[in-house]
């Protein structure tokens, strides 16, 4: 069972790092540079390194080691920064919604991996 939600959380992982190097192409296509991409304000960068981080540790807990659980936790807990930051910034409910949803689950699918046994 671990395993499966493992590898279900890692490809949930890529799809969130996915999205945002899409909206990493669209700030880069519009005339950003890549640093003002990233850095002004930081929820492109936040939204990479958790979906990344989700996606790394939910492979690296299908394949059966123990610190893939807290990889997918950490990056879970920056998916859910990026949405009180988005919430505590005044963006509109519709900006930050999908994110906080998104860190809900991967919260829960990473506290699945850490409190199932490997098998």
């Amino acid at each position: 069972m671990r395993r499966i939600i493992g590898y279900v959380l890692a490809a949930f992982g890529a799809w969130l790092a996915w999205a945002g190097i899409e909206g990493l192409r669209f700030s880069l296509a519009t005339g950003s540079d890549l640093s003002s991409a990233l850095m002004e304000p930081p929820t492109t960068l936040l939204r990479l390194a958790g979906g990344g981080l989700i996606a790394c540790g939910g492979i690296i807990a299908g394949l059966n080691l123990k610190i893939g659980g807290a990889i997918a936790l950490i990056g879970a807990l920056l998916f859910a920064l990026l949405a009180g930051a988005m919430a505590g910034s005044g963006a509109a409910p519709e900006m930050w919604t999908d994110e906080a949803i998104s860190a809900a689950t991967a919260l829960v699918g990473a506290i699945a991996l850490l409190l199932l046994k490997r098998c």
